[in-house]
């Protein structure tokens, strides 16, 4: 771990995106079955959810596997892409224009379906992409049709929660036997509510968070950014006025290792690092966010 190579910033909101493609490609190709994508530009900010967020990442996600995996339009191939439920699932599909809009009533209504349709660029995912509703569990058997289809050649969960831990598990296991990869993006899988934080959070861990590898990482925050590359090592970032800072977009490396990084353990070496200065000048790293968090926008 002390040998892999620190993981940069991307350049923009394209860049991450193709490098979070790559990654998880990669990491399927050299037999990673089971990954995590922790990929949050929201630098906290809680009016922007995490499911809201993750839709147009999802949707470049989708873009990349369909095209490294071969379910493109002149395969059989798909790639079944589930969300919490399936109102979250009809919106992604409504607005990645897997489904016709109803017809508005009226002639003015008539003619203004006319134009959209004229404008209308097609799906802006690959045909080969399947949106569903996370299956629900009655005792230990799926309701509903089969979960995995023979033409699937992955499975991708967009914010799978807690209270779905027993149909992903059971989804795990199907995939796993079907030798599928399973990608997971921003999951969030423990919660005071649903698992605690002692001893049934633990048991999640073993039966499932342990078992997925963080193949790509990035995460705003308002102090910088936790960021991980495929074969490169998890590294935070902190915002940094000094003149050496600018070669990275005004950003500092604070730290670097081949396992995952905690906000919290950030925050706390920084709040290390103030308490022993003394006195001395220089930028504070929690007092603005940088051109590069602003550069992503809102999603």
């Amino acid at each position: 771990d002390a040998d892999l190579p620190y993981t940069d910033l991307p350049d923009s909101f394209d860049d991450a995106l193709e490098e979070m493609v790559q990654s998880v490609s990669t990491a399927a190709m050299q037999g990673t079955s089971s990954m995590t994508i922790e990929f949050d530009t929201s630098a906290g900010d809680a009016t922007y959810t995490t499911l809201k967020n993750s839709v147009p990442v999802a949707q470049g996600l989708l873009t990349g596997l369909c095209m490294s995996l071969g379910a493109m339009p002149d395969t059989n191939n798909t790639v079944a892409c589930f969300f919490p439920d399936e109102g979250a699932a009809a919106l992604a599909r409504q607005e990645w224009k897997l489904v016709k809009p109803k017809p508005k009533k009226g002639m003015k209504a008539a003619a203004e379906d006319e134009e959209e349709e004229e404008e209308d660029t097609g799906p802006l995912v690959p045909p080969g992409v399947r949106v569903k509703g996370l299956p629900r569990l009655a005792g230990d058997s799926m309701i509903g049709p089969s979960i995995i289809e023979d033409s699937d050649v992955a499975i991708v969960l967009i914010c799978p929660r807690a209270e779905d831990l027993t149909s992903l598990e059971k989804l795990n296991e199907e995939a796993s036997m079907s030798g599928l990869p399973v990608i997971m993006m921003n999951p969030s899988l423990i919660d005071m509510g649903t698992t605690g934080f002692g001893y049934a959070s633990r048991l999640v861990r073993e039966r499932l968070i342990n078992n997925f590898s963080i193949v790509y990482q990035l995460r705003t925050t308002a102090w910088g950014a936790l960021t991980r590359r495929w074969g490169k090592a998890f590294t935070a970032w902190v915002l940094d006025e000094s003149p050496e800072a600018q070669a990275y977009g005004g950003y500092r490396m604070l730290l670097t290792r081949g396992s995952r990084i905690s906000e919290t353990e950030v925050e706390e070496l920084l709040e290390e690092q103030e308490a022993e200065k003394t006195g001395e000048g220089g930028g504070n790293p929690l007092r603005e966010l940088s051109k590069f968090i602003q550069g992503f926008g809102r999603m």
